[in-house]
């Protein structure tokens, strides 16, 4: 998750605050807000921006609250033409607890989630799509996207899949993820990135899976990362301070 500004797609979706990268990284652009979270679209197998966006969810929210919300938007997919969507989501906060995860990392405060979210495809009047996300999120104060998950997929009915994903290491809070002392240059770079950072600030460059690649300490205002041997693709910057944590995503041509 990363301030929207981070994609060069981010002026196509003004109402949004962030971007959040997935794990075929494509693109989703959500926004975070005092009392709501809403869902702007974005890049996957289809391009979709909605005009009226997906509330995903309203604060607070106590155990037993439920919401629910449904918009329609139309995009293109190739070879089909123009199809027009239902998108619905349903949520209950069903109960907290302490959840471990794999990497030991404990969370004593969790809130579990039921989460059902519906697309409804009508690429014409005869045909109907249904696909429905039906998913177990955990998630604590100030992080704002899942720090585990169950996920069951169904098309027209049948079940098409199933997965279970965590986030490794110390998830960001959105307050974290707006603090930014750093920049970098040139972005993209096809050899050297120029890192501005504090003295001492930890810099770790981690690939889209939040592995980490590298690792060094500014000793200079100016950090020289060789990036050379990296493969093409996207990349993430880590810089760590005193008072903030600071992500910039990297692109190596």
């Amino acid at each position: 998750m990363f301030p929207k500004d981070s994609s060069v797609h981010a002026s196509s979706y003004p109402g949004a605050t962030h971007v959040k990268y997935d794990e075929n990284n494509y693109e989703h652009f959500l926004g975070f807000f005092p009392t709501e979270n809403k869902f702007f679209g974005g890049f996957d197998e289809i391009t979709t921006n909605y005009q009226t966006p997906l509330t995903m969810i309203t604060l607070p929210i106590s155990i037993g609250g439920t919401h629910t919300d449904s918009v329609y938007t139309s995009f293109y997919y190739p070879n089909v033409g123009a199809i027009q969507r239902e998108d619905k989501i349903e949520v209950e906060a069903i109960t907290t607890g302490t959840i471990t995860m794999p990497d030991g990392a404990v969370y004593n405060n969790a809130l579990l989630f039921h989460v059902i979210r519906t697309f409804t495809d009508n690429p014409n009047p005869q045909n109907t799509f249904t696909t429905v996300l039906d998913m177990y999120q955990w998630t604590v104060p100030g992080i704002y996207v899942p720090i585990a998950e169950s996920q069951k997929r169904y098309s027209n009915g049948s079940l098409v899949g199933k997965f279970s994903k965590f986030i490794s290491g110390n998830p960001l809070s959105i307050s974290e993820i707006n603090n930014y002392p750093v920049s970098i240059y040139p972005n993209p770079t096809k050899d050297v990135l120029f890192v501005k950072a504090p003295l001492n600030a930890s810099i770790k460059v981690v690939d889209i899976n939040g592995k980490e690649l590298q690792s060094l300490t500014a000793k200079t205002l100016n950090t020289e990362i060789n990036m050379s041997n990296f493969v093409k693709g996207i990349y993430f910057l880590e810089v760590k301070t005193a008072n903030s944590l600071v992500t910039e995503k990297i692109i190596k041509e």
